[in-house]
């Protein structure tokens, strides 16, 4: 006979959860390395995850994902004085992610085709911090004064209005892509203009292309 299952704490669904995923066959490799990492094979962690976020979602309980990387990993356990090979410091890098990382929505969706919007997303969210950094080493117009951060920002706002502008109604898709040293910089946006109205456009993404136009 099957023990009937425990009810939920009422809480529960108060209770937001984050999992933060190895998305390739590499970095899992990477974490095989500590004693409590319990998993050896990639596809069956994958699997247990996966029956983990099904049985949160049919509990009402929402949950993000985000990126687990092995290398910010280790920074992150030695900047905090924390040992790398207990299940602890993972959970408190995995909640660090949830508020300054990159993160997808669990919406029920099988991991295969979730993982490379979740990779895209990161990617995305790398470029934009890039971005951020390079703008804010700008500095003042040596003649002016002029905060030459902010005058770029406002010069690709300006040049996004008008593009979108002539594009006219219609669902369009923009992508910037700059060289840089450090790895290109990307960025993607999906934008709707009605026949009568402004452009629909998503805050984050545009703040992102702004900035890596700028």
């Amino acid at each position: 006979m099957t023990p009937p299952t425990r009810p939920a704490h009422p809480l529960r669904r108060d209770v937001p959860s984050t999992a933060a995923v190895l998305a390739d066959a590499q970095d899992f490799a990477a974490m095989r390395r500590y004693r409590t990492f319990p998993y050896d094979d990639h596809r069956g962690y994958l699997q247990q995850l996966e029956r983990l976020l099904r049985t949160l979602a049919a509990q009402g309980v929402h949950t993000t994902l985000c990126l687990f990387d092995p290398a910010a990993y280790a920074r992150y356990c030695a900047d905090h004085a924390l040992d790398a090979d207990d299940p602890g410091s993972r959970a408190r890098y995995t909640a660090a992610l949830a508020c300054t990382g990159a993160t997808i929505p669990y919406d029920g969706t099988p991991l295969t085709p979730l993982l490379p919007l979740l990779t895209e997303e990161a990617a995305r969210r790398a470029s934009w911090d890039r971005a951020t950094a390079l703008l804010a080493r700008a500095g003042r117009c040596p003649t002016c004064g002029e905060d030459l951060a902010h005058a770029a920002f406002t010069r690709a706002t300006t040049a996004l209005q008008q593009l979108l502008t002539a594009l006219g109604e219609g669902t369009h898709h923009l992508v910037c892509t700059l060289p840089d040293p450090g790895g290109p910089l990307r960025a993607y946006l999906h934008t709707t203009t009605p026949a009568h109205g402004p452009p629909r456009l998503g805050e984050t993404d545009t703040l992102s292309f702004c900035t890596v136009l700028a």
